[in-house]
């Protein structure tokens, strides 16, 4: 059995609690994430990393951008089924055109969730 050692990078995002927008490899090359916070008044964080430069760049603050920054809503939602339960846990994955996978996870020591990426190929 292959072993997959993945890469980590940090946001920077202490807030950072749950990935429940996602992760998109865009046409460009760089990988698009938003991660989401538990706070009433801190909504989800778009982020963009750029494999070519290795750096990853804040985007915005997507409640901002929605025009409901500052309204006291819910800025997060977790997904549940019919019955009220919870998913154990919900991972983003994409997949660049180089193969490379990318993901959304917990993996820092202060659980909160950043983006990790290998690559199926190069896997020892």
């Amino acid at each position: 059995m292959r072993e997959l050692i993945a890469r980590t990078y940090d946001s920077g995002f202490p807030g950072a609690k749950d990935t429940y927008n996602g992760i998109l490899s865009a046409s460009n090359g760089n990988i698009y994430y938003v991660l989401s916070s538990q706070a009433v008044d801190i909504g989800a964080q778009l982020y963009c990393y750029d494999p070519a430069r290795d750096a990853i760049t804040y985007r915005g603050d997507l409640t901002e951008a929605c025009g409901e920054k500052d309204s006291r809503t819910i800025v997060h939602g977790p997904i549940f089924f019919d019955n009220g339960d919870r998913p154990s846990y919900v991972n983003s994955i994409a997949v660049a055109k180089d193969g490379t996978v990318y993901a959304i996870s917990r993996v820092n020591d202060e659980g909160r969730p950043d983006p990790i990426s290998f690559h199926p190929e190069t896997a020892a």
